[in-house]
């Protein structure tokens, strides 16, 4: 049995059975983690269900919790949006509002800065996160991540309210990509992605700030780690030749 099938057989009742969901929280905790390291504000996430999200915040859940690979609640829902237009189209709208968070508070150059919701950034950092792992076929990636992974065609069903007009095209996301790189002079520096290549990005070690768990401190932590990309690179690094192999992106 495949991982992902695991999980939904894990989270079935998430879809319709709200008071079995809370039976769990009362009995193990607002953040306790399923057998796959999820809380269960990102299983109420990913599988939809908009009342449960609404009452898991309004009991205190964290918005900023994240998995093993650096996914917090509405990461869930992006990356579902990504694969189900039917949720995009009546989900995603109503979670977006419930899970984005206000802001992102960043590391860089042992400065502290603050991504918010208004900025292109935050916005692009939200989707890449939600798509960064769909470019490693098991450990070994073929590309980076393009503003082709956010093309308008791919965003279609996405409401407004997500992702504005004004956001849909892909020059509008190639000059996000361009003043956020790590070689970038626009200030101030943000430094949130390298550039592999013309076009091709993947996370860089900015610090991201982390949700501490069981009462201890938050952390920054380098991106590139809190999403795995490290152990993933170190296990199955591309290189030369398999860089340029691009597959499209969907």
């Amino acid at each position: 049995m495949r991982r992902d099938d695991g999980r939904e057989r894990a989270m079935g009742h998430y879809s319709n059975d709200t008071a079995k969901v809370l039976q769990e929280v009362s009995k193990h905790g607002l953040e306790h983690r399923s057998m796959f390291g999820l809380t269960p504000l990102m299983m109420a996430a990913e599988a939809g269900n908009v009342a449960l999200v609404e009452t898991l915040i309004e009991r205190g859940a964290r918005l900023d919790a994240v998995d093993s690979l650096g996914c917090m609640p509405v990461h869930f829902a992006l990356r579902r949006a990504f694969k189900d237009s039917s949720y995009a189209r009546e989900k995603l709208g109503p979670l977006f509002a419930l899970l984005c968070p206000t802001s992102i508070d960043l590391e860089v150059d042992d400065k502290r800065l603050r991504l918010t919701r208004a900025q292109g950034e935050f916005l692009l950092l939200l989707l890449m996160v939600a798509r960064v792992h769909d470019l490693h076929a098991g450990v070994k990636r073929y590309h980076g991540f393009q503003a082709a992974h956010v093309d308008e065609s791919l965003l279609s069903a996405f409401p407004r309210s997500v992702i504005p007009e004004e956001r849909r095209r892909r020059v509008y996301w190639n000059g996000v990509l361009a003043r956020a790189e790590v070689s970038s002079s626009y200030k101030p520096a943000r430094k949130l992605w390298r550039r592999e290549r013309q076009g091709h990005y993947m996370p860089s070690t900015v610090g991201v700030r982390v949700a501490g768990e069981a009462g201890k401190p938050d952390t920054y932590v380098p991106l590139d780690r809190l999403l795995g990309c490290d152990i993933l690179e170190e296990q199955g690094a591309p290189d030369a030749a398999s860089r340029a192999h691009v597959t499209s992106p969907s």
